[in-house]
């Protein structure tokens, strides 16, 4: 496993190792200390793992991971603010997220903003992930993912 793949959320008490494509069953076994809700859209072949007391949830397709939200304001679900932080963006980046830090910060990592455009986010990319900044009606979200669908 490349460490670019690997995702490394620390949280006040833990932190966990995640890895895109993760099947679902080792991503539980990793977080099996957190408290956490499973939802399941069977249609799409989706499962839904989300933490709500720590701010973050966990999207699988197929059962492999495949994107991580981070909440980084309350939002009308009830999520409070992510307050940990990931081996991509600093603990203090979540105290006050900002949507130029966050370029500045994935860029001097060797990320490339993306061409495509969007009114709300900021997509940045390297060559294995994609980290999209949001502001939207819910609040501030990063969302991570392989970044297939802007390449």
């Amino acid at each position: 496993m490349s460490e670019v793949s690997r995702l490394k959320i620390s949280l006040k008490n833990s932190e966990h190792t995640l890895r895109l494509a993760m099947p679902i069953g080792v991503a539980t076994a990793e977080l099996c200390d957190l408290d956490y809700e499973q939802s399941d859209d069977d249609e799409l072949e989706r499962t839904y793992l989300v933490f709500r007391e720590d701010g973050f949830e966990l999207l699988f397709d197929h059962g492999q991971l495949s994107g991580v939200f981070l909440y980084l304001s309350p939002n009308r679900d009830n999520f409070p603010a992510f307050g940990g932080e990931l081996n991509y963006l600093p603990r203090d980046f979540f105290v006050e997220p900002c949507a130029q830090r966050f370029i500045d910060l994935l860029t001097s990592q060797g990320f490339m903003q993306s061409e495509r455009k969007f009114p709300s986010s900021t997509d940045m990319l390297d060559a294995n992930v994609r980290l999209r900044y949001q502001e939207g009606p819910t609040g501030l979200m990063v969302f991570l993912d392989d970044g297939n669908r802007l390449r």
